[in-house]
């Protein structure tokens, strides 16, 4: 079969490709890498089926209705499958003309470029979000969804009435998914699979540290640790008895304090939290003349500028727990 897979080069739709074409399928790829997550992971995610030669890449944009007609009318397909849109609710709250152009205007430029081309099976993928103010659980195909809480599962809804009427009124074979939470690799970054499971691996990376640290510790011979530099550090006790350079550097110490060289320093630690660091600028008096610490909570607390505007009051609590700001920390 010759198969067009609109988002094609997304998470969902590079999987596709990969199992369409081990099967023998010719498939051509509608993609324009959109920004709304970083482009080089979908230019990587169809890298993967770059060298077969049944594959087909066409970087644009599906609201082009005039690439779409000429695709159609090039490639003569036998099926299409309509995974391109733009997602997200919380993004469609500040953007909801663009999901109405991407996911309601360019699907009908689809649905009548198949129509005039053969009438292909069509599947278009829809979203749970369709089901909107709905409290029966578990959700059913029977359950009526005319409440949709967002610009995003509204444009979802209107893509399923869209494709019904084509069917209804051309004969158009198609059908709807209904795509809840799908997770695996090159999973989409916003998602919150993608978020847990980076936290997971970042605290597994601590629990290794540790070990490495452990192993390091055990290495040392026994016996006192001590800075060899005896214009930082006492010279060890029982050499002030019998050397006079020993004995010197120790007054010396005493009277006149430890002079740290001039410059800047910038110490860290992984904490549970996230990054403690200590910034620390001498003039090499012996006494730093500024010291600031770098809580955790710093990096978290300053993208809250750019994580709020645009979300509800009821966002205001779950966002803060989402980065696990700890007020006491924000002092420093």
């Amino acid at each position: 079969m010759k198969i067009l897979v609109t988002g094609g080069a997304g998470f969902i739709g590079s999987h596709l490709v990969e199992r369409l074409l081990a099967r023998g399928d010719r498939i051509v790829v509608l993609d324009d890498f959109n920004d709304f997550y970083d482009p080089a992971l979908k230019r990587a995610n169809a890298a993967v089926s770059a060298g077969n030669p049944a594959y087909r890449l066409v970087e644009g944009d599906i609201r082009d209705r005039a690439l779409v007609f000429r695709l159609f009318a090039e490639e003569h397909f036998d099926a299409v499958v309509h995974l391109a849109a733009r997602a997200g609710v919380r993004p469609s709250l500040t953007q909801p003309v663009l999901y109405e152009e991407v996911n309601c205007v360019a699907t009908l430029h689809l649905l009548e470029a198949a129509v005039a081309h053969g009438r292909p099976r069509f599947v278009f993928a829809s979203s749970s979000s369709v089901y909107g103010v709905n409290s029966k659980l578990p959700f059913s195909e029977e359950d009526p969804i005319e409440r949709p809480v967002s610009p995003y599962a509204t444009t979802k809804r209107a893509g399923e009435l869209h494709v019904f009427t084509t069917h209804h009124l051309h004969g158009l074979p198609a059908v709807c998914l209904r795509f809840f939470t799908v997770y695996g690799p090159r999973q989409r970054p916003d998602m919150a699979f993608h978020r847990f499971l980076r936290g997971a691996v970042r605290v597994e990376e601590i629990i290794q540290s540790m070990r490495i640290l452990d192993q390091a510790l055990k290495q040392i011979p026994p016996g006192p640790v001590m800075h060899q530099d005896p214009r930082i550090s006492l010279p060890p006790k029982s050499e002030t008895y019998n050397s006079i350079e020993a004995m010197i550097a120790h007054f010396k110490i005493i009277m006149d304090g430890i002079h740290v060289p001039p410059g800047e320093v910038y110490s860290f630690t992984e904490a549970g939290n996230g990054e403690l660091g200590f910034y620390i600028v001498s003039d090499g008096t012996g006494r730093p003349w500024k010291c600031r610490v770098r809580p955790p909570c710093f990096s978290a607390t300053a993208v809250l500028g750019k994580v709020l505007p645009g979300l509800f009051i009821a966002d205001v609590v779950p966002t803060f727990g989402m980065i696990n700001m700890i007020g006491g920390e924000c002092d420093r």
